[in-house]
């Protein structure tokens, strides 16, 4: 399944396989070796964190677009001291640009008074389970602020370290480690609100 998903990223990204962007060449098969590797050892993780944050039919075009970031900045993603943290890195931006696409969609429609908005966003986490717990959890995840979201879905669902999130946020361990600390205590009054409203 890999191998077919790997040819048809290569296909999407639309590049040759020795061909690293605009005036850039990667240097040996080996290196391409290496970024297929990277491809293939990356994917599920970077397609689950894509299905976390985004409709499904959104899934597919945000893997891709990471992947060609990657691709023409290979020799930063295969040097990285953690490349899955790099990769994610990527990904939260690719996501951010995506939802921001979303937001600037649903205000138009609003404006041009078209009330069937044919993007549903935030998505599959609410689909998540119908346990009324696992529920009030995520509704309370998702009225906390965007970055304050991100920050426990790293934490919790991608199992990062405090150092591998300030990596894909690009912020300082301690600023992530505060913030993080914020966020998990919002949530908390935020889960327990829901749970008291039962």
């Amino acid at each position: 399944l890999l191998d077919d998903q790997w040819l048809g990223q290569r296909r999407l990204i639309g590049v040759h396989l020795l061909d690293n962007g605009p005036g850039q060449r990667m240097g040996a098969r080996s290196d391409t070796e290496a970024f297929e590797q990277l491809y293939r050892s990356t994917y599920p993780k970077i397609t689950t964190y894509c299905r976390r944050r985004l409709a499904p039919n959104l899934v597919e075009d945000a893997v891709g677009d990471i992947y060609v970031v990657a691709w023409t900045k290979a020799d930063q993603a295969l040097s990285a001291d953690e490349p899955l943290a790099w990769l994610y890195g990527v990904a939260f931006r690719v996501v951010s640009t995506q939802y921001r696409a979303t937001v600037k969609q649903r205000r138009l429609l609003d404006r041009l008074n078209n009330p069937a908005s044919p993007v549903a966003f935030p998505p599959a986490d609410l689909q998540a389970d119908a346990d009324a717990d696992v529920t009030a959890a995520f509704l309370a995840l998702a009225e906390l602020k965007p970055f304050d979201q991100e920050l426990i879905r790293l934490a919790a669902f991608e199992d990062l370290s405090i150092a591998q999130i300030s990596v894909v946020v690009g912020r300082s361990e301690a600023s992530v480690r505060s913030s993080l600390y914020r966020a998990r205590r919002r949530l908390r009054a935020l889960y327990r609100d829901k749970g008291d409203r039962k």
